[in-house]
C-alpha cells in the first residue's frame, strides 16, 4: 500500500500533465523540484482544495461544520415545513444574529434562531447605524426576540444602543476581536468569534433537533470553514481568507454564529459579570 491509498481520495488531486517539469522558487532562494505531470499529491493547505480544485476541503483537514451535518439539518428543516410550515417550533422565541454593513458591498444580514429552527436569512443594503438600528428593531419587535446579537465592529458599534433606545431591551454589542468567555474540551479560544463559531459547530454536531434552511448562500459558507489548534488555541480561519475564497463576505455564516453569543443580561435587570480564572472566563 502506497501512501496514497491511506488517505481519502478527497484529500489528494493529480497534477495536470500541462504542469509537467513546471518549477516555482521556495522561501530559501532556490527553488523546488520540476513537477511531474500525472503524479497524485496529498493536499496539505486546505484552502487549495476550494480555491483551486473548487471543492470543499476533505474532513482530515479541521472542516469546521461537515457536510453530513449540514445535510442533516437541511432535511430536519424540510421535514419539519412539510408538517408545520415555515414556522417556529411551538414555545420557543428567537434570538437574533446581526451582521451589520461596514462599508462597500457588504450588506447586513439578520438570522433569528429558535431553538434549533433557524428560518431564511433577512437581506438589506445600506450603510447607516440608524436606519439599521430602525429595521432591525422593527424585526425584535415582530419577532418577540429575547436578544439580537450585533457585531460591534465599525459601523456596527452604534446599532445596539440605537435599538436599546428604541425599546429592545435584549439588544447587545458583541466584540468578536474580545477575550472568550468559554473554553471546550479541544482546547481555549483565542478570541469571542473563535468560540461563537465553535458554539455554532457543536449546534450542528449534537443537536438532533438542529435545522438550516435552504438558502445556499448560507450553506456554502458553513462549508468553507476550517479551523486549527495553536498552542492550545482554538482558531477559526479568518473573515478575510474566507471573503477572498468566497469573492463575497461570509455575513450569513457569521449571523447565525452571533445567535450563539452570551447574554450581557437576562432581560429583567440582572448583569452577568466576567470574571477570569486561571486565563478561562466564566459567566458569574
Amino acid at each position: 500500500m502506497n501512501q496514497y491509498e491511506k488517505v481519502s481520495e478527497a484529500s489528494t488531486f493529480e497534477i495536470p500533465i500541462f504542469l509537467n517539469g513546471a518549477q516555482a522558487d521556495n522561501q530559501k532562494g532556490g527553488v523546488f523540484p520540476p513537477l511531474r505531470g500525472g503524479e497524485k499529491r496529498v493536499i496539505t493547505v486546505p484552502t487549495l482544495s476550494f480555491a483551486v480544485l473548487g471543492r470543499y476541503p476533505a474532513e482530515g483537514f479541521n472542516t469546521l461544520i461537515s457536510e453530513e451535518w449540514i445535510n442533516l439539518a437541511r432535511s430536519r428543516w424540510d421535514a419539519h415545513t412539510v408538517k408545520f410550515g415555515e414556522r417556529p417550533p411551538e414555545g420557543t422565541r428567537a434570538v437574533i444574529g446581526l451582521d451589520a454593513a461596514d462599508g462597500g458591498p457588504d450588506k447586513n444580514c439578520l438570522i433569528s434562531r429558535y431553538g434549533g429552527y433557524v428560518p431564511m436569512p433577512k437581506i438589506w443594503n445600506g450603510v447607516d447605524m440608524v436606519a439599521t438600528g430602525d429595521r432591525a428593531s422593527t424585526e425584535y419587535r415582530k419577532l418577540n426576540a429575547i436578544n439580537c446579537f450585533v457585531d460591534a465592529n465599525g459601523v456596527g458599534a452604534g446599532v445596539a444602543p440605537h435599538m436599546r433606545r428604541l425599546g429592545c431591551p435584549g439588544a447587545e454589542s458583541i466584540l468578536v476581536q474580545r477575550a472568550p468567555t468559554r473554553k471546550s474540551e479541544e482546547g481555549t479560544f483565542r478570541i469571542m468569534r473563535d468560540q461563537i463559531h465553535w458554539l455554532m459547530r457543536e449546534w450542528l454536531r449534537t443537536d438532533p433537533g438542529a435545522m438550516l434552511p435552504p438558502d445556499e448562500e448560507l450553506l456554502e459558507e458553513l462549508r468553507v470553514f476550517t479551523y486549527e489548534i495553536v498552542r492550545g488555541n482554538i482558531e477559526i480561519l479568518k473573515r478575510d481568507e474566507i471573503t477572498e475564497l468566497l469573492g463575497r463576505s461570509p455575513d450569513k455564516a457569521s449571523a447565525l454564529a452571533l445567535t450563539f453569543s452570551d447574554p450581557v443580561s437576562d432581560n429583567r435587570g440582572r448583569v452577568f459579570q466576567e470574571v477570569q480564572v486561571d486565563n478561562s472566563y466564566y459567566w458569574g
